[in-house]
């Protein structure tokens, strides 16, 4: 994956979600779309949208009275599969195995989640097996 998933701070995660809540915003939709609790300045938020839309995450149009509306241009899915890729690359050093293992031991889960961990694994396989190989 590319470098625009490199470092992304919880406040950047925050703002590129809350476009997939709102589709598209202005710098004050976004605002009122964060917990007043942890509600940061306009400049803050603004400087961040600037952020996200160097790294290629989302992408602004002017309207005819001169606002800017923000918008993702990446999917949620694919925003969560380039973090975890990164995740897997820098902290496991590529090894999927190591990353499950990990992830199954950081929280308890339900027998409902194990066992639709499993229905998954085995999609997966009957999917690779179809194919007569390895799937990337």
């Amino acid at each position: 994956m590319a470098k625009e998933f490199d470092n992304l701070g919880e406040l950047q995660l925050k703002i590129v979600r809350v476009f997939y809540g709102i589709k598209e915003g202005t710098v004050y939709d976004v605002l009122e779309s964060l917990p007043n609790k942890d509600r940061p300045k306009y400049t803050t938020v603004l400087t961040v949208l600037h952020s996200l839309e160097k790294r290629g995450l989302i992408s602004h149009t002017m309207t005819e009275d001169r606002r800017y509306l923000y918008r993702p241009i990446i999917s949620a899915n694919r925003l969560e599969q380039g973090i975890i890729h990164n995740v897997l690359k820098k902290v496991f050093r590529g090894n999927v195995r190591d990353l499950v293992c990990t992830l199954l031991d950081a929280k308890k889960l339900s027998a409902d989640e194990l066992e639709e961990i499993n229905r998954l694994i085995e999609e997966k396989q009957a999917g690779i097996r179809e194919k007569g190989g390895k799937e990337k």
